[in-house]
């Protein structure tokens, strides 16, 4: 029942919050070698301590990543894996608060889920 001119101004601007992307700066398999990603949105600290840029993924034990296979759907997938093993490199932080995790911009979400999580869910190359 809205008019088609409407629809197109609401429509323009859905993603305007999404914000830039990231990018995996170094690249590994997540067991062996540390994957990096580059946020695109940093997360900022608070009263002048700076931003969180980068987030190491890192799984040493199967033990690590078992609550993100135990999940269903990719999404809750990515954010279990965020919450357990995702370090905020050039911080004191060992894993990232909830806080942090809520600032985790939409774009960065879904490019950490479809580039970095299959490589702790996916089968190694026969």
């Amino acid at each position: 029942t809205m008019p088609i001119p409407a629809v197109r101004l609401i429509t323009s601007h859905l993603d305007d919050e999404e914000g830039p992307a990231g990018k995996i700066i170094r690249d590994g398999d997540g067991i062996d070698k540390a994957i990096i990603y580059e946020l695109g949105s940093p997360i900022p600290l608070g009263a002048g301590k700076g931003h969180i840029k980068e987030l190491e993924f890192h799984a040493s034990t199967y033990g690590d990543i078992e609550d993100v296979i135990a999940v269903d759907m990719a999404i809750q997938q990515t954010l279990t894996m965020i919450s357990t093993i995702a370090k905020p490199l050039g911080t004191s932080l060992s894993l990232l608060p909830s806080w942090a995790i809520n600032s985790i911009s939409v774009t960065d979400g879904v490019l950490i889920s479809r580039d970095v999580l299959p490589r702790f869910l996916g089968s190694p190359d026969e």
